[in-house]
């Protein structure tokens, strides 16, 4: 763990040369994977050793000898198969560790601590909330936890569809106690193909509430995407959100004509094509209700987006032009 100042240079006044070393007792195979600051400036490092641990180190580099045991807490995580992968910090001082085992059986764990490090017995079942989506499995990444101010968990992780064999980004809803909430899991298709391989790379907060969670694919030379969902944690308001991602944009990739259909009751207003820097392209798009057909002569080899208003909405979908 590294202390830097506001100008970007080493803290002399963290541990003396701005830097602790051996947070978790110098064991090997070591990896932090979150880390969050009290409001005494105190840092929280969780780790992936000995199925997660969590070392609070004070402003000055030392070790906080209030916390866990000589400023070490061990998360009830479980075994070392298991992979610390965020961690963060309530209000009433509380802390959150999300952890995942990407080996079968696949699941994800929630477990939370009391502010001394020890486990919080009003969360899941002794301080640990273990969460196995149905018929799905976990991939090789997850990334960090969002908490609201009412205390209810966001996480996002990569789903791996043992039937259609991809992954995809799956975003999930719980309460403060760990258990599902009742929007439960949103599944998202991020590249311009169904075969991409997606995975989360990670979550924030907006100012006004709402979730911004990053990710990538991964085909021929991969990207990453930006999606963005409704923060009141009304089902109805998510599942308009779901509804963009429902837009079908085929064939993709495409030639001659780029077909766009959307299953809602709302008619299709009207249809544009941008290119990669966001310029209009000239097309010729034959609107009938709830479809569209675009001609593509003329445009080169490369991505695109179809922008698509239904109502009083504007959905965006990445395509890519194949000659």
């Amino acid at each position: 763990m590294a202390r830097l100042t506001s100008e970007g240079q080493t803290d002399a006044s963290f541990n003396g040369n701005g830097v602790r070393c051996n947070l978790y007792g110098g064991n090997s195979g070591n990896s932090i994977g979150g880390i969050a600051v009290r409001s005494d400036g105190a840092a929280l490092g969780a780790g992936s050793v000995s199925g997660g641990k969590v070392a609070a180190v004070l402003a000055n580099g030392q070790f906080d000898s209030g916390f866990g045991t000589s400023g070490l807490a061990t998360s009830p995580a479980g075994t070392n198969a298991w992979r610390t992968s965020g961690i963060g910090i309530r209000s009433d001082g509380r802390i959150l560790v999300t952890t995942w085992k990407p080996t079968s059986p696949f699941s994800i764990q929630l477990a939370q601590l009391m502010p001394d490090g020890s486990p919080d017995p009003s969360f899941g079942t002794d301080g640990l909330a273990l969460f196995t989506p149905q018929g799905m499995n976990i991939s090789t990444w997850m990334s960090n936890a969002v908490i609201y101010p009412d205390g209810r968990i966001i996480i996002s992780w990569g789903r791996f569809n043992s039937v259609a064999s991809e992954l995809d980004h799956a975003v999930s809803w719980f309460n403060a106690d760990g258990s599902p909430h009742a929007i439960g899991t949103v599944i998202t298709d991020l590249g311009p193909n169904s075969s991409d391989q997606d995975n989360a790379r990670g979550l924030a907060m907006a100012p006004g509430g709402d979730i911004i969670a990053l990710g990538s694919f991964v085909e021929s030379s991969g990207g990453t995407a930006v999606l963005r969902f409704n923060g009141d944690l009304n089902t109805s308001s998510i599942a308009e959100e779901i509804n963009a991602f429902a837009l079908r944009v085929f064939p993709n990739p495409a030639n001659e004509m780029l077909r766009v259909e959307w299953p809602g009751e709302a008619r299709i207003e009207r249809v544009v094509v941008r290119d990669a820097s966001g310029r209009v392209v000239p097309s010729n798009a034959r609107i009938t209700l709830s479809a569209a057909c675009i001609e593509l002569a003329g445009m080169a080899s490369g991505p695109y987006f179809v922008e698509v208003v239904v109502g009083d909405r504007m959905l965006r979908r990445l395509f890519v032009v194949e000659r």
